[in-house]
């Protein structure tokens, strides 16, 4: 369970998890497998269907992946930018 929020997706596998909980029924069954062997999707009647986990996993995925507070330390070190007048 806990596999599944963590284990690195690629960019294919991001947009079959997206489909997917948008309902979307055409996802490539390579990607499908993989996401239904991290437990992040499950077979349904009507085609796949997101778990608990993959609900967790693609609400982690629309939350931004910068921390704001990861860089005002590297604001602290880096030279402020001076415009250069351009020639006109």
């Amino acid at each position: 369970m806990d596999r599944g929020l963590r284990a690195p997706l690629s960019p294919n596998e991001e947009i079959a998890l997206r489909r997917v909980a948008y309902g979307s029924v055409d996802v490539a069954s390579r990607h499908a497998d993989r996401l239904v062997k991290l437990a992040l999707v499950e077979p349904h009647e009507l085609g796949l269907r997101l778990t608990t986990v993959g609900v967790q996993r693609v609400k982690a995925l629309s939350r931004p992946g910068i921390d704001e507070r990861r860089l005002l330390p590297l604001a602290i070190w880096l030279p402020p930018i001076k415009r250069i007048p351009l020639p006109r």
